[in-house]
C-alpha cells in the first residue's frame, strides 16, 4: 500500500502530472538507497553444519546489523581484537560468542568460537521466532534489506526524494530551487531516522 500512498502524495505535491514510470523507477531506486539504512531490515534464520565457522549473507540482504547463535546476541569483533585474543583463534570451538566480518568477503561473517553442534529442524509451533521456538544451534542475522515496498512511516521521505529528482531532472517542468528544496527535506528526514534507529 505504501508505494500507492507515496505516488499519490508525490502527484497531491505537483501541480505538473509527472510521468507514472519514471516515478515507479524513482521509487525502486529510492527503495535501494535506503537499503544501506538500519529501519528497513529483516531477520534471517541460518542453518548451521557441523564444523561451521563462515556463514554467508542471503542475496537480498544488504548489511548485516546483528548476529545470534543459539538465541542469544553476539557481539561484533575486528580480526586484530580476534588476534589479541589467540593467533590461532579461527581453529577455537566451543558456543560462539564473538562474529567477525572484517577482512572476510563482504557477504560473510565468522562466528568465534566455531560451534560444535549442527542447528536443530526449523519448526515454529507457537510462532515465536526469538522465543522457545528458536531452533537451537541456529545463526539467526538481522540485516537491511531493499524491500518492493516501504513502510508507511517513510512515505513523506520518499515522495520527497522523488520529487527532487522530477524536478532536477531537463523537463519542461524542471524547477532546481524546488528540487533542491525537496531535496534537503528528505535528507533531514533520513538523518532524523537513522539517529532513532542507532
Amino acid at each position: 500500500m505504501s508505494r500507492a500512498t507515496t505516488l499519490a502524495l508525490v502527484r497531491s505535491l505537483t501541480f505538473v502530472p509527472p510521468d507514472a514510470g519514471t516515478l515507479d523507477r524513482y521509487y525502486d531506486e529510492t527503495l535501494i538507497e535506503l537499503g544501506d539504512d538500519p529501519f528497513l531490515f529483516e531477520t534471517t534464520l541460518l542453518p548451521v553444519s557441523l564444523n561451521q565457522a563462515v556463514f554467508t549473507l542471503p542475496d537480498f540482504a544488504v548489511r548485516l546489523q546483528s548476529v545470534f547463535y543459539d538465541d542469544r546476541a553476539l557481539d561484533g569483533a575486528t580480526i586484530q581484537q580476534m588476534q589479541a585474543v589467540s593467533p590461532q583463534w579461527r581453529d577455537a570451538y566451543n558456543q560462539p560468542c564473538t562474529y567477525v566480518t572484517e577482512n572476510e568477503t563482504e557477504r560473510t561473517f565468522r562466528l568465534f568460537p566455531q560451534p560444535t553442534q549442527p542447528s536443530k529442524d526449523f519448526i515454529f509451533i507457537t510462532g515465536s521466532l526469538f522465543g522457545i521456538d528458536f531452533p537451537s544451534y541456529t545463526v539467526a542475522v538481522m540485516h537491511t534489506t531493499h524491500p518492493t515496498d516501504a513502510p508507511d512511516f517513510l512515505d513523506l521521505m520518499i515522495a520527497h526524494r522523488i520529487l527532487s529528482r522530477e524536478f532536477a531532472r531537463e523537463s519542461q517542468h524542471q524547477d532546481s530551487d524546488y528540487a533542491q528544496r525537496c531535496e534537503l527535506l528528505y535528507q533531514l528526514l533520513r538523518a532524523m531516522l537513522r539517529t532513532n534507529h542507532q
